[in-house]
């Protein structure tokens, strides 16, 4: 798809800032001024809107007083509305009919004494023109297209509107294109080009090179097709343009089916149908549809190909474009003609396909012609005489071979011409040079004397005389080919029976155009240094960009190193590269560094082309050099730079993964939870290497108490708020004795402002959780929620909660209820805040799921969308038959399943308790040898406060699992650890409040 911007209307002010000057302006001068503008503003966004305000300002415009300044505003006004009319809207009569008027009011005040005057009536005059031009471009009214557009863009040179001319020279390009006219083309695509390096824009660049590669793309010169596409990706991702980014999917999508590799075409054509659709871009939809039918259509896949295809004609015929329209007609006609091919048996049935086929490529024919459009007609010539052969009538098969030749005959001579700019487009590429200007040719001599003087002319006459010589074997291949075409009609379509000798020509075109590419950059003046040698490297010619790269002329360079290039280089490696390009025949480069005369350092890529004879050996030897300094000198400090981050990066990680170590440590042993709830389960995904997720664990008297904790944020800030959240938790239950769990989430959050505060202003740090108090013998869960629910699952002749619950879901076995929880946030902006405690005496079996948000706002799926708390639910109530390490592992997988190759959204947290009897073995006595081994540690815990009760367990717990010498102890310290939870708590207290030893 080719890419052009449209208008040339000039940036307003605000709208707020526009209508608070309307609504105070008290002259209608400015009044139809400022309707003017904010209708330019309107114009991407609304139209309709814009041609509102339109009319508004032409109304107050035709009751003025007649005068110079009137005049024009009333026909800018008319010009505007012309170009929203066919920008936007496609009302081309109306568009034509504004234009009109307004040319008639400017060509009144080009005489003025006013110069403003003058100049902005020749802008008006260049916009109506345009406006014209891009009516019946539109329209495929090509021949009328361009002479509006010249039109229009002699006025613009004449102004020095380098903008407008570029958006021209791009639309002039364009329907060359469409003409088949490809020299022409790519003439006026690179002067657009070279216009948007000039005035560094972008996206004008962006353009451009898409363009240039389409033209690529026609000729099926992937690679450079492909290039131009990614440079113009890049551009658009950079400025982040969604509408180019879509083509250039669209562009790379098409090239990977035209290769055959189907599955990354329909990815690329889906990428740029859906942004496509986003912006409800109606031609770019309708593009998408056709190259996704093309793609089903060689899956075999026919009902979806023609599906699409029929999408793609209803958006194009609303629009009323005629290249499209032919184009949806060419596929539809294509793929009846291919499902026809693929019938055997039933004969009626493959007849009316073909019929059908034959209906479309006849509606195609017969618009192709009405607006001059080789290509598409030639498409559709191609499938009407195959259809015709197929269903026996020759005498239609023979007519439309005849207007296939002839039309493909016409394209041929174009092909050749553009063959060349081609082969100069790439070696712009390749070099990332600004364009290169074509020396004046000189004046062209006839062949019997160029035959005569080829040896008494320099090296620079010779490429001119090969691209002839060329050129005429062009020609007689040309004449051979049209020659056999005839002949082969005469013989009744034996065109078949000839495909390896029209093959065998074809070869010889390319490789004729494989010289034409290589002598083509004799015929260039380039800043890049140019030197011709002999087969052996002897130096003949060199241009004055080797003097500007080098500092030498050819003169002084060969008195001080002489006149063979591979003895005067300085390069080691120069001989080894040129044996390759001798032996291989094929062109070789390479990066040096070099110093040039006046001793300066210099970078330099070279390429050496070898030039062929006719009996394909090396004639001439051509050897471009390019300055690479400053990119190599980027490139170095870019290294530079990297090492450097790479060494931040390093500490910071190794900081990072030390966090993960603290945080860890502070965690509860979940084997140590096990021993009062042996059937559990905790799912802890930190996003990043630390977590501000967390899960904690206490027991106190005989409450057994856990939570489950969200702080604000991910990584290093949750982490760090976790801990601080983890810290305040034990001094509420350890130091202050609190269990209930209302209470422990009012003394969390004063305890969390008060951490955060500073000068009584509160930081916006917090935390929501939810906790549960449970005593295992009574069989009693105490609940309390911030912002964080939780839930329980019974069989469902069993559910006490219900009367608790506002929420539950059920299948033939289990019913799941949802605790709610109050919706306040822990640390939040309420000083004082009381919460809601829920009690409920629980089952054998029962199961509770105390969670995070992370997991249910993971984005995944097919369609990218978050898990949902319903799906959870439900998920949690399909595996209640399961014993809960198949749960953990049934949940990790859905996650995981769910989360795909999208990254995940935030630390993710999931504790499962299902209630179960008591374990009898857990209740230990401790003998005298335990006693012994304990004594160590009651002593070592005299020194540390109560406070950090908590972290010294965790910790003597690590050092157990790590330490061989300890290992012994594992069992003596877990039963120590035991009775210091229950029964010598407040002994141990009143042994360090009287600091006993």
């Amino acid at each position: 798809m080719f890419f052009v911007n449209t208008g040339f209307s000039q940036t307003p002010k605000t709208l707020d800032s526009l209508f608070s000057v309307l609504k105070n302006a008290k002259e209608d001068t400015a009044k139809a001024q400022l309707l003017l503008k904010i209708g330019n503003l309107f114009e991407k966004n609304s139209s309709d809107s814009a041609i509102y305000f339109y009319h508004q300002s032409i109304d107050i415009s035709k009751k003025l007083k007649l005068n110079e300044a009137t005049k024009l505003l009333y026909a800018n006004a008319l010009t505007a509305l012309s170009l929203v009319y066919v920008n936007y809207k496609r009302q081309f009569d109306s568009s034509f009919v504004n234009a009109e008027k307004a040319i008639t009011i400017y060509k009144t005040l080009i005489n003025s004494n006013d110069k403003h005057v003058v100049i902005e009536s020749k802008l008006g005059i260049s916009n109506c023109y345009y406006s014209f031009g891009h009516m019946y471009d539109q329209q495929g009214i090509y021949d009328l297209a361009l002479t509006n557009y010249k039109k229009t863009l002699n006025l613009n040179e004449e102004l020095g509107e380098k903008k407008s001319m570029f958006t021209i020279f791009t639309k002039i390009g364009v329907v060359n294109w469409y003409q088949g006219n490809f020299e022409q083309a790519i003439q006026n695509l690179l002067k657009a080009l070279k216009i948007a390096e000039e005035n560094s824009d972008k996206k004008s660049m962006a353009i451009c090179y898409i363009n240039i590669g389409n033209v690529h793309y026609n000729q099926k010169s992937y690679d450079y097709a492909i290039e131009n596409y990614l440079k113009a990706s890049k551009i658009f991702d950079d400025i982040k343009d969604k509408r180019g980014i879509s083509i250039s999917y669209n562009n790379i999508g098409a090239i990977y089916s035209d290769q055959k590799d189907y599955e990354k075409a329909i990815i690329y054509f889906q990428k740029s149908l859906k942004i496509k659709e986003e912006l409800n871009d109606k031609k770019g939809i309708s593009a998408c549809y056709i190259n996704i039918g093309v793609i089903f259509k060689e899956k075999r896949n026919f009902n979806s190909a023609l599906e699409y295809y029929k999408k793609s004609l209803i958006i194009e015929e609303e629009l009323g474009n005629k290249t499209g329209i032919i184009s949806a007609w060419n596929s539809l006609s294509d793929a009846y003609f291919i499902i026809a091919d693929s019938i055997n048996y039933n004969k009626l049935e493959k007849y009316n396909y073909y019929k059908e086929s034959i209906k479309y490529a006849e509606n195609s024919f017969r618009l192709a012609n009405e607006i001059n459009s080789l290509s598409l007609k030639l498409k559709s010539v191609d499938i009407l005489y195959r259809a015709y052969k197929k269903i026996g009538q020759t005498v239609k098969a023979l007519e439309y071979t005849e207007i296939f030749i002839a039309t493909n005959d016409s394209m041929f001579t174009e092909e050749k011409t553009k063959a060349i700019a081609e082969m100069e487009s790439k070696y712009q590429n390749e070099k990332k040079q600004k364009e290169i200007e074509l020396l004046e040719k000189d004046k062209v001599l006839q062949t019997e004397e160029i035959a005569k003087q080829t040896l008494l002319r320099n090296s620079f006459i010779i490429g001119f005389l090969l691209i002839f010589s060329l050129a005429f074997i062009i020609l007689i291949s040309y004449r051979q080919k049209r020659k056999a075409n005839k002949l082969l009609l005469l013989k009744n379509f034996e065109i078949e029976q000839k495909k390896e000798e029209i093959q065998s020509q074809a070869n010889l075109l390319q490789a004729t155009n494989n010289e034409l590419e290589k002598l083509s950059v004799i015929a260039r003046e380039t800043d890049n240094s140019v030197i011709i040698a002999d087969s052996s490297g002897h130096i003949e010619w060199v241009n004055e960009g080797f003097t500007k790269l080098f500092g030498y002329k050819l003169e002084e360079f060969i008195a001080e190193k002489g006149d063979n290039l591979r003895k005067a280089t300085s390069n080691s490696n120069f001989e080894t590269y040129f044996q390759n390009m001798i032996s291989e025949k094929k062109s070789v480069n390479y990066i040096s560094n070099t110093v040039n005369k006046f001793d300066n350092e210099i970078w330099v890529q070279t390429y050496l082309w070898p030039i062929l004879d006719q009996l394909d050996e090396i004639s001439k030897i051509v050897i471009i050099e390019t300055d690479i300094t400053k990119i190599k000198n980027a490139e170095e400090k870019a290294t530079e730079l990297y090492k450097i981050a790479e060494y931040q990066k390093l500490q910071i990680t190794d900081s990072i993964n030390y966090s993960k170590i603290i945080q860890s440590s502070i965690l509860p042993s979940i084997s140590e939870i096990k021993k009062s709830f042996p059937e559990i389960f905790i799912i802890y995904k930190p996003k990043d290497v630390v977590s501000g997720d967390f899960y904690y664990y206490a027991e106190l008297g005989d409450y057994k108490i856990i939570a489950t904790v969200d702080c604000t944020g991910h990584g290093v800030p949750g982490a760090f708020m976790s801990m601080i959240g983890y810290d305040i938790l034990n001094h509420i239950i350890f130091v202050q004795g609190i269990v209930r769990p209302a209470e422990i989430l009012t003394r969390l959050h004063k305890g969390i402002r008060f951490a955060f505060s500073k000068e009584n202003n509160i930081v916006n740090n917090g935390m929501d959780l939810s906790i549960c108090s449970i005593n295992p013998d009574k069989k009693e869960l105490l609940y309390a929620g911030a912002f964080n629910e939780i839930y329980i699952v019974n069989e469902k002749n069993n559910s006490p909660v219900l009367n608790l619950c506002e929420k539950f879901i059920e299948n033939n076995k289990f019913i799941l209820s949802e605790l709610l929880s109050d919706k306040i946030s822990i640390g939040g902006d309420y000083e004082d805040v009381k919460f809601t405690e829920k009690k409920l005496t629980f089952s054998e079996n029962d199961t509770i799921y105390m969670f995070s948000d992370g997991f249910v706002d993971q984005f995944g799926g097919k369609k990218k969308r978050k898990y949902m708390s319903k799906r959870l639910k439900e998920f949690l109530l399909n595996i209640q038959d399961i014993d809960m390490e198949s749960q953990e592992f049934a949940l990790n997988n859905e996650f995981e399943s769910w989360k795909g190759n999208e990254e995940q959204t935030d630390d993710v947290l999931l504790v499962g308790i299902k209630f179960t009897s008591k374990d009898e073995s857990f209740k230990l006595e401790l003998s005298a040898e335990d006693i012994l081994y304990i004594q160590p540690f009651l002593i070592e815990l005299q020194n540390i406060t109560i406070y950090n009760t908590g972290k010294v367990l965790n910790v003597l717990k690590s050092i157990v699992n790590e330490s061989e010498t300890l290992k012994k102890w594992k069992e003596a310290v877990e039963k120590a650890i035991y009775v210091f939870n229950e029964a010598e708590y407040k002994r141990l207290i009143e042994i360090e409040n009287k600091n006993i030893s």
